[in-house]
């Protein structure tokens, strides 16, 4: 995993604006509503290149223990718990 985030890293830090837009054909509708506001979409943009300012491997760390088992069953949390999630989300169906 860690070499495809190493690519993704490469380009968005060579061109972060295209590597958005090249992001937003997987997005839904809404989300690419929301980018298109240029306040949202600068910062957007400065977060993008500080997730990948030091190459892929933060990223790719972050896939892997999302993937992993947790070491718990999330039916066993007893604490309420309130899930946010977008109906429309395809980039994190909720079943992640």
């Amino acid at each position: 995993m860690r070499p495809f985030f190493e690519v993704v890293a490469r380009r968005t830090q060579r061109d972060p604006a295209r590597a958005l837009e090249e992001s937003l054909a997987e997005l839904p509708a809404a989300d690419r509503a929301v980018l298109a506001r240029p306040d949202v979409r600068e910062n957007v943009l400065a977060n993008v290149a500080e997730v990948f300012r030091r190459g892929g491997a933060g990223m790719s760390d972050d896939a892997l223990t999302l993937a992993k088992p947790w070491g718990f069953r999330p039916a066993d949390v007893t604490a309420t718990v309130h899930l946010w999630h977008g109906g429309a989300d395809t980039v994190w169906p909720i079943g992640v």
